[in-house]
């Protein structure tokens, strides 16, 4: 299998360049095929009820975050890269489904005022779109990414972004964030299927 990193570098052999830029290598095996699911009896996200299976759609996620400077020293973010997968089940309607409608990560609540950005990229540009931070309701823990609307085209690389405060960081901003890990949902148009992903910041450091 391949993997194909967007000039951020990553171990072993992979040169800090470009963030636009791409550099494929063979993943090592036991890494290649590494997806994890949710434990549904410790995870009770996200609010709305719509199915959160792994693979349950075509639209997927990196098992790792990369970093990158944000807007303004004070600042970084945090990048899920959305990858196109096989479904389990290409026949279901939720396997069927052609469109990344919108995406919703788990953060914390408490910790609105550190999230001061989110930055989206389409695959293929070459710059971040900026947005105000959207959340759900107090209490949902829920931050909204809506209105990607993207085909699998528009998808397989894309990356979603938040950019948080420097006084804060994944482990203390991500609800069931051990290990530096954030939790993201994909929904189709239907906004009954929501596959949830974890991925983490493995590499430590920001890239430039």
């Amino acid at each position: 299998m391949d993997v194909v990193i967007g000039g951020v570098g990553t171990f072993p052999d992979v040169p800090l360049s470009d963030v636009n830029a791409n550099f494929t290598q063979v993943a090592p095996a036991d890494e290649s095929n590494t997806v994890c699911g949710p434990d549904v009896s410790k995870i009770n996200y996200p609010k709305c009820i719509c199915n959160t299976t792994v693979f349950a759609t075509r639209f997927g996620v990196d098992p790792w975050i990369y970093m990158y400077p944000g807007r303004k020293r004070t600042t970084t973010l945090y990048c899920f890269t959305v990858r196109v997968v096989n479904a389990s089940d290409p026949t279901s309607p939720c396997g069927r489904t052609d469109k990344l409608f919108k995406a919703e990560i788990w953060g914390d609540d408490k910790q609105r005022q550190k999230l001061k950005g989110i930055a989206v990229q389409p695959a293929g540009t070459k710059t971040f779109t900026y947005r105000s931070p959207s959340w759900g309701a107090p209490g949902d823990q829920t931050i909204k990414v809506s209105q990607l609307n993207w085909t699998p085209q528009q998808a397989h690389g894309a990356q979603v972004c938040l950019e948080l405060d420097s006084t804060t960081d994944l482990d203390s901003f991500c609800v069931y964030g051990q290990a530096k890990t954030c939790w993201i949902n994909f929904f189709d148009e239907s906004l009954a299927c929501c596959p949830l992903y974890p991925s983490s910041n493995v590499f430590g450091g920001v890239q430039s």
